[in-house]
């Protein structure tokens, strides 16, 4: 089959453009629908196996039933025909976005692995999409990221999974299925790189590949075996992804380990039992994360606020000891200098007198003459007896007051956050829209399990909606019958909204506008410029029927009021 005749010739409806890429099996082209007015994708079945009727009525077979399917993470069939030359062909939507690859090659430049709830949201959709399938008794020829594909959105944590080629039936001759060298080989089990029969484990071992690759950013170096897992567990040994990737948590390493294992009989023997841990999975690194999250401020804010506030209290404990200190020097020297110059000039004498004696001079023992003369020089023993306690009571250092020293500033305790309500998707996809109502325009739509911060509600207790933020940012409003409450006794507590967006009206459907007919019955009126008598008015002019019924009459007109005819 010429390559030029078909962008010459149309393709039943379809018009080719360009070609995009040569698989292993197909012909990939960019073609427009003349009938429907859009691009699709065109897989054309290549000479090599066009020729082969085994190969080419399952892949007819396999594309009829997938044509019957609708799933948003499944690239939908659209037709299924053949081309001039005999060839089968598949037509697919096509789609805005670019492979896993990309991402991968991405993550590998930024030296950063990604995030594990980003990661495993996303072999989730993975796994929803071939749960499906397993249903219909398909699977994947090839599961890596060549074949997967991530829809361009606004933000890049709403990336949409897209599986595409899943049509394409197994080759018969398996052991051509991958060759050596091929860096697709290692996202297959070791079965289907053996040529052997490709099984719901063998795609389990494809997932568990695909998922290590988003968390370590590498390939595993080999397959876990049983007796490594047990060898690992009896001597407390970590596992080879918790070496390349510390810090998830334990269900995360448990999957992949189990879903990685060489023999099939070890991994999860379906895609509905490995949805199962992958959900746990899911659940314990949501925990994880946020307890992380909230203990992670905690444990730095009192080292923070500790050094300023010891530093404070250091320099307020010696300013108040300094400031005791000089209010006792100024209180003693205020006493000193109330005191009557005599007592002040004996008190300044026998300091003066035992300052300059010191004791070593003295060459015998006291005489007890000395202090007798010493007594004897008072005036008088009244004014000796006055003047004693007023000299004691002067020379005794002051008590010192109690002074207020500063007390350090009592430190802010922290307090327990209110619990933030929340609410978890339930379903797949579920759409976000501006107002509390379906009526409203949708603004997005968010994936099942994504948890969504409630900021009020509509309070409608029949048909309750929630005023949600996203973990990108995004607000809109959500139905409370397809979310879960994460949280219910935060979510009890959540507000009205203030405001409610008022509803939006239907714009009319323009259509045939139906002539009017209008019967007026003339009835006799009396003119009072004519002296009562009654006058005839003229009869109205027919009207043509209307050529076409109204599509809604809305009411029938009222008559219009009758005038008296002009002379």
């Amino acid at each position: 089959m010429a390559v030029a005749s078909l962008f010459e010739d149309l393709l039943d409806q379809y018009k080719l453009e360009e070609r995009i890429a040569e698989k292993r099996y197909t012909d990939l082209y960019l073609a427009y629908d003349i009938d429907d007015d859009r691009p699709v994708w065109l897989d054309i079945t290549r000479d090599r196996y066009a020729n082969d009727s085994l190969f080419v009525g399952r892949f007819i077979n396999r594309a009829r039933a997938l044509a019957q399917v609708r799933h948003p993470n499944i690239n939908p069939v659209l037709h299924v025909g053949k081309a001039s030359g005999g060839a089968p062909y598949v037509a697919q939507a096509a789609v805005d976005g670019y492979s896993l690859t990309h991402r991968l090659e991405q993550l590998a430049r930024r030296e950063t692995p990604a995030n594990p709830l980003y990661a495993l949201k996303l072999v989730r959709q993975l796994a929803d999409a071939l749960l499906l399938a397993e249903r219909l008794e398909i699977l994947h020829y090839d599961l890596q990221p060549d074949n997967i594909l991530l829809k361009r959105v606004t933000l890049p944590t709403d990336d949409t999974v897209v599986l595409v080629d899943l049509f394409v039936p197994i080759e018969q001759n398996r052991h051509a299925v991958t060759e050596k060298g091929d860096p697709r080989r290692d996202y297959l089990s070791p079965e289907q790189r053996g040529g052997k029969e490709v099984t719901a484990a063998s795609q389990v071992y494809s997932l568990g590949a695909i998922l290590y690759r988003l968390l370590a950013g590498k390939m595993p170096d080999h397959s876990v075996t049983m007796s490594g897992t047990a060898f690992n567990r009896l001597f407390g040994r970590v596992t080879a992804l918790e070496r390349e990737r510390p810090g998830l948590a334990p269900a995360t390493y448990r999957l992949i380990d189990r879903s990685l294992r060489k023999d099939p009989g070890g991994r999860y023997p379906t895609i509905e039992a490995f949805v199962a841990d992958l959900d746990s999975a899911l659940a314990a690194e949501d925990l994880h994360l946020g307890a992380t999250a909230k203990l992670a401020p905690t444990t730095r804010r009192p080292l923070t606020w500790l050094i300023p506030l010891l530093v404070l209290a250091l320099f307020l404990s010696v300013g108040a000891v300094v400031m005791g200190n000089l209010r006792d020097i100024r209180t003693g020297i205020d006493a000193m200098g109330a005191l009557p110059p005599a007592s002040l000039a004996m008190t300044m004498t026998g300091e003066a007198t035992a300052a300059a004696t010191p004791p070593s001079i003295a060459t015998g023992p006291p005489q007890p003459t000395t202090i007798a003369g010493a007594v004897a020089e008072q005036p008088s023993p009244t004014t000796h007896a006055t003047d004693l306690p007023t000299e004691q009571s002067v020379t005794q250092p002051p008590e010192p007051s109690p002074t207020s020293s500063p007390t350090p500033e009592p430190t802010s305790t922290p307090t327990l956050e209110p619990e933030v309500p929340r609410v978890r998707v339930m379903h797949n996809l579920v759409n976000l829209r501006r107002g509390p109502g379906v009526a409203f325009a949708s603004i997005g739509s968010v994936a099942g399990g994504k948890l969504l911060d409630v900021i009020a509600w509509n309070n409608d207790r029949e048909h309750p909606w929630y005023l949600v933020t996203t973990e990108e940012g995004r607000i809109g409003w959500i139905a409370a019958e397809v979310v879960q409450a994460v949280n219910p006794e935060a979510l009890a507590s959540v507000l009205p909204a203030a405001t409610l967006p008022s509803a939006p009206v239907p714009s009319a459907t323009p259509g045939v506008t139906p002539s009017v007919v209008v019967i007026v019955t003339a009835q006799p009126t009396v003119d009072p410029g004519s002296g009562g008598s009654p006058s005839t008015p003229e009869e109205p002019p027919p009207t043509e029927q209307p050529t076409q019924p109204p599509v809604e009459p809305t009411s029938t007109p009222k008559p219009f009021p009758t005038d008296s005819p002009s002379p």
